[in-house]
């Protein structure tokens, strides 16, 4: 944990990713996002982040330098 980490209760988690209370349960249920838990629910605001930023959507211009990298006209 870094210096510049901030412990947030689940409504502050809720609030910073914009998810309902009753959807950030079922993700801590089924440990889809990370989270500690003695006696409530903790999360720190560096792991919701690198979460919330783990899948990116490609542009276009990404998926075309792909096509065209590629050579044989399938994007990997």
């Amino acid at each position: 944990m870094s210096d510049n980490d901030n412990i947030m209760t689940m409504n502050e988690a809720c609030a910073f990713t914009h998810i309902s209370k009753g959807y950030m349960y079922k993700l801590c249920h089924f440990r889809q996002i990370p989270h500690y838990k003695r006696g409530r629910l903790f999360f720190l605001k560096s792991e919701l982040t690198e979460w919330m930023l783990a899948n990116p959507v490609p542009t276009i211009e990404s998926l075309t330098n792909k096509l065209i990298n590629n050579g044989n006209g399938k994007i990997k």
